[in-house]
């Protein structure tokens, strides 16, 4: 159900269109900036314990929010001071030694070629282990007012096990981030990403116009960006062999120990966000064929008690009042356990507007979870369940795993969502915090209805 939603409306596309952009901006000529790194470590929340990340991260890309901080951020305009920064953090494990990892990203010139959408590197200044570089971003759209080809000025910084980043000048203004690495054994490493923007203060006629048309995007972004990087690194590092098939049904998920799923409660907890796994490809059956889907688990506090949780999430009928982009919602029972549901979509951008169409099949499943899955519509591939377990202080944690992508058979307007880089991943990822981020919204404010 939260596929529905996390795809059809602010992540399809668009968010990855404004994802791929956080890395872009109108060069400047602008000379090394004097900056100490004040980028919180990847392993701060876990009291700088790389292995307990390390041991929760296995095989998956690990993401996950910082607790709130006071922030200063150099800029062209002197030094700017946010009191609410939230970084966020993504880890995964690759077989390559520390020394690898470094050298690969330390050679910053060879960007252009290992990140989709980046073309260029360009050398513009270094002093010690301080170096500016320009990239030219291009994110190529069949509707010309969408495309993309920018240039990126970031500075970075090598020290010990890490390389901090700096935006010097970019549609997204101000923003940080820092690589780490972390040895596991002798033949793997812990790689993380850390990163931060001012999301409220774009410039840019595209990037302004399309946070400003569907604002909710904002949640999703961070972990869209943090998912595109890392996924770059795991394609580059460990490539997806053949794929395994799954039986009808038997979704991918995250097996957590009773511990892990405490730590992982806490880390919610304190950031207020939620933490996700993105769990390697698997071949799903459909029809009379497997469809390739990557699944991503969601783990997240609802501010409702588990009943209350699952009567309203459970019934897409009130995402015609959850959600602005959903213009009409047409249920049909099949019976006392299974519901079909059409939901038309409309996203609108300007002048452009891009309609669809998502049919879902609803299974009511026992011990409060529920089972959805794509039936028909333009959104052709889907399939997802959530668990709601009841937590302390009337609220509810919200397990959640799904899929989603897009299929030769969509409208035009959707299918330019296929052109940008990990169309079968962003969707599902930058979707799953907008989700949360309303369902909360929604159950905050019909308490008592």
């Amino acid at each position: 159900m939260s596929t529905m939603i996390k795809k059809a409306s602010p992540a399809i596309g668009l968010g990855m269109l404004v994802s791929s952009m956080t890395f872009t901006c109108t060069a400047s000529q602008a000379a090394i900036i004097n900056w100490q790194d004040n980028v919180p470590s990847a392993t701060k929340p876990f009291g700088g314990n790389a292995a307990q990340l390390a041991r929760l991260v296995d095989n998956d890309i690990m993401v996950y929010s910082h607790p709130a901080q006071a922030l200063t951020v150099p800029s062209k305009k002197g030094l700017l001071r946010y009191n609410n920064a939230r970084f966020s953090s993504a880890a995964i494990i690759v077989p390559a030694k520390p020394e690898q990892v470094k050298q690969l990203l330390a050679q910053y010139s060879g960007y252009a070629g290992l990140f989709p959408t980046l073309t260029k590197a360009t050398l513009l200044e270094q002093s010690g282990n301080i170096t500016q570089m320009k990239y030219r971003i291009h994110v190529p759209v069949p509707i010309p007012v969408l495309s993309f080809n920018e240039d990126v000025v970031m500075q970075h910084q090598v020290s010990g096990n890490s390389i901090q980043t700096l935006i010097v000048d970019s549609p997204i203004q101000y923003g940080m981030g820092k690589f780490e690495w972390f040895p596991v054994d002798s033949t793997h490493t812990l790689v993380t990403l850390t990163q931060w923007g001012d999301l409220d203060k774009p410039k840019g006629f595209l990037v302004s116009t399309i946070l400003k048309a569907i604002p909710e995007v904002k949640q999703g972004i961070p972990q869209s960006v943090d998912t595109f990087v890392l996924e770059t690194l795991k394609r580059k590092f460990a490539p997806d062999g053949k794929l395994p098939t799954q039986g009808p049904r038997q979704l991918p998920y995250k097996k957590l120990q009773q511990d892990e799923i405490q730590l992982v409660q806490q880390l919610n907890a304190r950031s207020g966000n939620p933490v996700m796994f993105i769990h390697r490809p698997v071949n799903m059956p459909y029809s009379n064929r497997a469809e390739p889907l990557q699944f991503v688990s969601t783990y997240a506090t609802l501010r409702a008690p588990a009943a209350r949780s699952t009567q309203v999430l459970g019934s897409p009928a009130n995402f015609k009042n959850m959600f602005s982009q959903v213009s009409k919602v047409e249920l049909k029972p099949l019976g006392k356990q299974i519901t079909e549901a059409a939901v038309t979509v409309k996203v609108g951008l300007g002048v452009i507007a891009i309609p669809f169409k998502i049919n879902l099949r609803y299974y009511n499943e026992p011990q409060n979870r529920l089972y959805y899955q794509a039936n028909g519509g333009d959104i052709e591939y889907m399939q997802g369940q959530m668990q709601f377990s009841p937590l302390a202080n009337q609220q509810t944690f919200l397990s959640m795993t799904s899929a989603g992508k897009i299929g030769d058979n969509a409208p035009f307007l959707l299918k330019i969502g296929k052109s940008l880089p990990y169309s079968d991943l962003l969707p599902t990822v930058g979707g799953a915090p907008v989700f949360i981020y309303k369902a909360n919204e929604y159950l905050s404010k019909n308490q008592s209805s």
